[in-house]
């Protein structure tokens, strides 16, 4: 399942500073979702039926790219039709990090650009009254 890039963002946005996310906080930011939209932003199988020394990134490179998060710790119910608890607790993968660096990055941009714009105006009414006085 392929997830937009928005949903990405708005998911790893709500992750504490560290990189932390309950469950009860995912289902703030998603609360009309039910818990099988989430299986695939997790890098968890339900089932591993194949070597463990395998490179599991191969088995499907669309999922893999996809993984939002990890558990913390996975609950030995786990699998297919698991219904998330509030107090499950994940940590962003490396590809959320990123997206959260980029989300982060590009807030400080706007940032500058809004305090550059108020600057400028300023500016201009002072030159103003300055030509008035």
């Amino acid at each position: 399942m392929g997830y937009p890039r928005k949903t990405c963002e708005k998911l790893v946005m709500a992750a504490d500073k560290d990189g932390k996310i309950s469950f009860a906080q995912i289902r703030k930011v998603f609360p009309n979702h039910d818990s099988s939209f989430f299986y695939d932003l997790i890098g968890d199988d339900f089932v591993r039926t194949f070597p463990m020394d395998m490179d599991t990134r191969t088995l499907n490179k669309y999922r893999y790219e996809t993984v939002m998060l990890f558990w913390e710790t996975r609950p030995n119910d786990y699998v297919r039709g698991y219904e998330f608890k509030d107090s499950d607790q994940f940590r962003l993968s490396v590809s959320g990090l990123n997206i959260r660096d980029d989300c982060l990055e590009r807030m400080k941009d706007r940032r500058l650009a809004i305090t550059a714009a108020v600057a400028g105006i300023i500016a201009a009414i002072a030159s103003v009254i300055a030509l008035l006085r």
